[in-house]
Parts: C-alpha cells; sequence; structure tokens
C-alpha cells in the first residue's frame, strides 16, 4: 500500500481546522487523494462459463501435442481439450504457454466468451493491460452476463485511471448481481477516485453488510475516514478487519500499519509504535511500515527526552534497533536526532554515542561527524 502517513501527519501538525473541515466530509471531498487499491482478487474467474457452467475437476491432464486436424469441424471437442490444457498451465503458472493453447483453441472456437475472457486474465497477470482490455471486452461482448469479466474490467480501468469506465463497467456486473460485494467494494473505490466520498462509504458498507468477512471493504473504508478525519471510526473498523482474518495474518501487515498510522493522527504514539512492530514483525520488507515507525519512534524519544525521561528514551531506541536492525541505514537518521534531544538535555555522553551510530552508518554525511565532535568536546574529550 502507498502510504499517506507523513502527509496526513503534516497536514494534521499544521492545522486542526484543516482537520475539522475535512471532517464535515463527506460534504467537500474535493481534496481528496485516491486510497491504495484493495480489490479482491484471490479468484477473478471460474476459468470456464461463470454461468450454469458444471464443476469441473481441476487435476492436471497429461501433456500432449495438439496437432490442428485439417477439418476442425469434424472434431467439435478439439477446441475444448486445447482450452482445458491452457487452464491446466494457467494455474500451474506457466502463464506464458497457456496464452499459446488460449489463442488456438480461440482460433478454432472464435465465438467462446470462457477463452477470451481466460486469456484476457492471462495477458493481465503478466502486464499486458491494453491485450487483456481487448479480451475481456470481447467476452462481454459475446456474453453480457459475465460478472466477474465486467468486474475485472472495471477493476483494470480503475488502475488506468479511468474511473469514469470503471463504474460503467461495475455498474453492468452490480445489474447483473445486486449482491456482488465485489463489486460493490470495486465501484466505492472508483466513486472514491473521483471524490464521491459519499458515494464510495455507501457502497463500502453495502459490501460489509452482504459479507461481513471481506476485509478489503473494510480497509478502503477506514482509509477513506482517515483522510476526511473520522479517525476513531478508521481505528474500530481496522480493529474488526484485524480480528476477521487473525493478528498474525500475513495480510494484516497492512493493516496494522493503516491502524498505527490512525494511532499517530490521535498522537496515540506508544500504541502506534506497538502496532507497527507487529506490521515489520509480519513484513520486515515492508517499506512503508518502517518509515512510519521512524516516524512514531522520534516522537516517542523525543517526549521522553523533554520530561527527563532518559531512561524511557533509551528504551525506545533499544526496541528500535530490535525491530529494524541497529545496521540498518535508516537509523542514521534517528540516532542523530536523538543525538540532537540529548544534546538539548546537556547528556553529552549519550549524545556523543548516538552521533557516533550515525556517522558510522552514514560516514558520507558531514553532519554526523560535525555534532559528534561538538558533543565530545561538551563530554569533556
Amino acid at each position: 500500500m502507498k502510504s499517506r502517513f507523513w502527509s496526513v501527519i503534516l497536514a494534521a501538525s499544521v492545522s486542526l481546522a484543516a482537520a475539522s473541515t475535512a471532517l464535515a466530509d463527506i460534504n467537500d471531498p474535493s481534496q481528496d487523494d485516491a486510497p491504495p487499491f484493495m480489490f479482491d482478487e484471490t479468484d477473478p474467474f471460474s476459468l470456464d462459463d461463470d454461468r450454469g457452467a458444471p464443476e469441473r475437476k481441476l487435476e492436471t491432464r497429461t501433456r500432449q501435442l495438439f496437432d490442428t486436424p485439417d477439418n476442425p469441424a469434424e472434431y467439435p471437442e478439439f477446441a475444448r481439450k486445447i482450452y482445458l490444457r491452457a487452464v491446466d498451465l494457467h494455474l500451474a503458472g506457466n502463464i506464458h504457454e497457456s496464452i499459446e493453447y488460449y489463442k488456438r483453441a480461440i482460433m478454432l472456437d472464435p465465438d467462446s466468451a470462457a477463452y477470451h475472457a481466460d486469456l484476457g486474465e492471462a495477458y493481465r497477470g503478466i502486464g499486458l493491460t491494453r491485450e487483456a482490455i481487448i479480451e475481456f471486452e470481447t467476452a462481454v461482448t459475446l456474453n453480457p452476463n459475465l460478472a466477474n469479466a465486467l468486474t475485472t474490467l472495471g477493476v483494470i480501468y480503475d488502475r488506468e485511471n479511468l474511473p469514469h469506465k470503471a463504474i460503467e463497467y461495475h455498474r453492468q456486473a452490480l445489474r447483473l448481481e445486486p449482491d456482488n460485494y465485489v463489486a460493490l467494494n470495486n465501484i466505492g473505490h472508483a466513486y472514491d477516485s473521483l471524490g464521491l466520498v459519499r458515494a464510495a462509504v455507501i457502497n463500502y458498507r453495502k459490501a460489509i453488510d452482504i459479507n461481513p468477512e471481506f476485509t478489503a471493504a473494510y480497509v478502503n473504508l477506514a482509509d477513506t475516514y482517515l483522510r476526511v478525519g473520522q479517525v476513531a471510526d478508521a481505528v474500530d473498523i481496522l480493529k474488526t478487519a484485524i480480528s476477521i482474518v487473525g493478528t498474525e495474518n500475513i495480510s494484516t501487515g497492512m493493516y496494522h500499519n493503516l491502524l498505527a498510522e490512525a494511532y499517530a493522527l490521535q498522537a496515540r504514539y506508544a500504541e502506534s509504535f506497538e502496532t507497527l512492530k507487529v506490521a515489520i514483525a509480519i513484513e520486515p520488507s515492508n517499506q512503508d511500515a518502517q518509515r512510519n515507525f521512524f516516524y512514531v519512534f522520534d516522537n516517542l524519544a523525543k517526549e521522553a527526552l523533554k520530561t527527563g525521561n532518559a531512561e524511557s528514551a533509551t528504551a525506545y531506541l533499544s526496541q528500535a534497533e530490535r525491530t529494524v536492525g541497529s545496521g540498518n541505514p535508516r537509523m542514521a537518521l534517528f540516532y542523530n536526532s536523538i543525538g540532537t534531544a540529548y544534546m538539548q538535555r546537556k547528556m553529552c555522553a549519550e549524545a556523543f554515542e548516538a552521533f557516533k551510530k550515525a556517522s558510522a552508518l552514514i560516514p558520507s554525511e558531514p553532519d554526523f561527524i560535525r555534532n559528534m565532535e561538538d558533543a565530545r568536546g561538551c563530554a569533556g574529550g
């Protein structure tokens, strides 16, 4: 997820009036930025016609060479055999090879909506967006009842920053399936992208009402509430989402990060700090969570030093080192920041050690070296 943490915190610190204006909304959403994508794409297609098709076992068929017969019309099942081979390759992750089989099946049976839809999904899987759009649009032209294909077209157009087109396809899907909670969530995002916050919130909540365990809608809704200043509501919603999927679930690393942002907006830095530790434990490579962690840690340590509680500041520093590693280059900025706070408290020896660690991580930074020498002089060294 692309984090808004720094800009949000900055806005909150500049003007509390701005937050109260945002709280009004939902009535003036013109300044909204787009929330992260939270589309449920774990199974966007049935890999078969999604209306009236019998369930098909997904056992792997023996690999075989499909030589096109001289007269394909004499072999009505030939195209389907090729298609089913394509499906097996697709499911096994052999996307490029599956595409060749899908294309051969389509050459033999160009009017099969399922073949075009699945080829579109394969193209989408390797980032060929234009080709994917062509195949999906062909599929829904051949069979306007393919709700999943309509929804996926909406997702693609939203990602291409064409929310009006996205809404058009999501509406078609919802006319077919009014209770399609994925489509409701996705159309909510498209409305959100256009600044139509009320419409977005309504659709996110409809998705949740239909499927109370669909956490994507919870997180999108929480993100929207954060942007309009309804932080307490966002906290409650995120806690619910985390409780649904489980605290240690890998997918909740992003949820914890967003919850930590909400806590920070409420100046609940200690809770934000603990929540970010969980987020990083789940996803150690999450750069957004690391940035947020350092921001919160900096606030906590500085607050502790301002009140003369050097022990607490040292404890927070130790936790930060354990969480992200003392050799993390990001720590250099915060060793320097903490060193500066120590200097302000006339804690020269502690400041020297902090500046020394900062300069060790980034030896080319002259400010760190200068600060270290100042602290050395202050300490009588």
